[in-house]
């Protein structure tokens, strides 16, 4: 599958979604906003800005992004994108110009 890779950065503070840690991805990694590092930590695919998406990590398509859904805290994390898209799935949603594209989780897909 052909990715276009993004570096996702925050809106209000200048920090990108990056990958935390080192080595092998694996279920469950967290994701943070950290300050820019160039590496495939911070690089997320996907394959179109329309409808729902999966964004997948740079440093192992295997994986995307995840709304770990688990008590009160609503952590961000990877997991084996093949074995989940309830909460994996993201629409982009425009911030308007000049800011870059800013996205939103739905966590209910259907409801979109």
């Amino acid at each position: 599958m052909a990715y276009t890779y993004y570096n996702i950065s925050c809106t209000n503070g200048g920090n990108y979604l990056n990958l935390y840690g080192s080595g092998a991805v694996t279920d469950h990694r967290n994701v943070t906003m950290y300050s820019t590092l160039s590496s495939n930590d911070q690089k997320w695919g996907v394959t179109s800005l329309t409808g729902k998406q999966q964004v997948f990590s740079g440093s192992d398509t295997a994986f995307a992004l995840n709304a770990k859904r688990v008590g009160t805290n609503w952590n961000c994390d990877v997991l084996k994108a093949a074995t989940n898209l309830t909460d994996s799935q993201v629409v982009f949603e425009s911030a308007g110009a000049p800011t870059p594209t800013t996205f939103t989780w739905r966590t209910t897909p259907t409801a979109i």
